[in-house]
């Protein structure tokens, strides 16, 4: 199906986090004050608003306020808040046997007999990277008046479900803590039993009970898993990220500040969907990237 939106990053507004790496297996981490840069915007306003006074993060939530107040029907701008789920199961048996070992052994197997990770849930490191992470956005909100996210969206792999409860969860009141459940943003397909998913039904006992909820059309078994045979390309994984933005956009209720709780791979194409310089984020971290989409035809 061709696209119906075109996605632009907004340069100039956070950090290039490209910058930060030196070599291709360097990983970013979530950076102070979420990258924001420091700069003016067309819409300060230092005579009513006092600029001096006011935070970074209040200027900026005015200007993309006032970006789509002026925009057409057919374009729409959003902050997304993108959170790679902390170090999992699968991580720690990868960094401990080595990629080679990994990739043609281990990662075709369930466990090794005291470490499970199809779909692997956090490891005890995991956790506290989450925790940790929760206490920055935590923060990051109440001190440097960044907006929490109008909406949440969380990969149903077990590791991103948790990472998203951990987050997450302390910052909202359990009544309006309701992540949203979305295939697309599983990583992409290998054969590794690490990205397999459990059954909608499972989702559904284990999390359903803590507010979240799933998207419209969530299968109760893993389609991706029928891939089976055969490794998901970067074009089709970018198709599945690129559908997953569409969603975000067509289910637009005014949201200007959107979270995304998935995986390395899974950031990587949205960067490439959204035209941004590529990077590696290290688990447990968060990015911001300021989005333009345009409704096609």
């Amino acid at each position: 199906m061709a696209p119906r939106w075109k996605f632009k990053a907004v340069p100039d507004v956070f950090r290039d986090l490209s910058e930060l790496q030196n070599n291709p297996k360097d990983k970013v981490t979530t950076q102070p004050n979420l990258g924001l840069l420091s700069r003016s915007y067309p819409t300060d306003d230092t005579q009513e608003h006092g600029q001096q006074q006011e935070s970074d993060w209040a200027r900026f939530v005015r200007y993309v306020s006032a970006l789509n107040h002026q925009s057409s029907s057919d374009v729409r701008y959003k902050v997304l808040y993108l959170t790679r789920h902390g170090v999992g199961y699968h991580n720690f048996k990868s960094a401990e046997v080595g990629e080679d070992a990994w990739n043609n052994n281990w990662s075709l197997k369930d466990t090794d007999g005291v470490n499970t990770w199809f779909d692997a849930f956090l490891a005890p490191e995991g956790e506290t990277q989450a925790g940790e992470l929760s206490t920055f956005w935590s923060t990051l909100t109440s001190a440097q008046g960044a907006p929490l996210p109008q909406r949440v969206y969380t990969s149903p792999l077990a590791r991103c479900l948790q990472t998203t409860e951990f987050v997450y969860g302390p910052l909202f009141p359990k009544e309006k803590f309701h992540p949203i459940i979305k295939e697309d943003l599983r990583e992409r397909w290998t054969l590794h039993t690490c990205d397999r998913r459990r059954t909608k039904s499972w989702i559904a006992e284990n999390w359903v009970p803590k507010g979240y909820v799933f998207e419209d059309g969530f299968a109760e078994e893993d389609e991706l898993a029928k891939k089976d045979d055969r490794r998901e390309s970067d074009e089709e994984h970018g198709a599945r990220k690129q559908r997953a933005l569409e969603d975000v956009w067509n289910a637009d209720q005014g949201e200007e500040f959107v979270a995304l709780v998935c995986h390395s791979m899974a950031i990587r194409a949205i960067l490439a969907v959204v035209g941004a310089n590529m990077f590696r984020v290290r688990e447990g971290s968060s990015i911001a990237l300021l989005v333009k989409g345009t409704k096609m035809g």
